[in-house]
């Protein structure tokens, strides 16, 4: 797959010389994810979410979505309440995109009637290749991983957090002007 900067993985989406799906791992959320993607964040070689999708088997939608799942709940900063491990088997959609667009969808429906849940944001991001105008913006793949955490799947929120963590140290070395050290993919003879 070619993207805007050079060639990309199949899987992961991410630049070949920083790939990640080394570190990648298959789980299965306590709860159905479905992402709602801006056509420019999809393009973007900075994006979280679609490792997040390919990690968790999620379903992927780009452009404003016709309808949403029964009995879903929105991924939104400034939510009216936190997710909490009730909330475990309700459809969770997740908004991919700048904070601009993705206040865009969430202000139109079918999104506009679901309920807003967000997550702790009093930790700041680990994420540090675009940073948010302002304090608690987290990227997609941390947003998701610490709703995993708080629907009561505190594997898969560390699993995603040690992805963000490689895939941030890798992009950060390639701007550094350095390969990227990537686990080997064959043991040796």
């Amino acid at each position: 797959m070619r993207g805007v900067r050079g060639a990309r993985c199949i899987r992961c989406r991410v630049r070949l010389c920083c790939c990640v799906c080394d570190v990648l791992p298959e789980l299965t959320p306590p709860s159905p994810i479905h992402f709602i993607v801006d056509r420019v964040e999809e393009r973007r070689t900075t994006n979280t979410g679609y490792m997040a999708k390919v990690a968790l088997g999620a379903q992927w939608h780009v452009g404003p979505p016709a309808r949403v799942p029964d009995g879903a709940l929105l991924l939104f900063p400034g939510g009216s309440r936190r997710l909490t491990p009730e909330d475990r088997g309700r459809p969770l959609i997740v908004v991919d995109g700048t904070w601009r667009r993705a206040k865009q969808y969430a202000r139109r429906p079918p999104l506009l009637d679901l309920p807003l849940v967000t997550v702790d944001v009093s930790e700041p991001s680990r994420y540090r290749l675009r940073e948010g105008r302002r304090p608690g913006r987290l990227c997609t793949l941390e947003a998701l991983a610490r709703a995993l955490g708080d629907l009561g799947d505190a594997v898969a929120e560390e699993a995603l957090m040690d992805v963000l963590d490689v895939f941030t140290v890798r992009i950060q070395e390639l701007r550094a002007g350095r390969a990227p050290m990537l686990a080997p993919t064959m043991s040796p003879p």
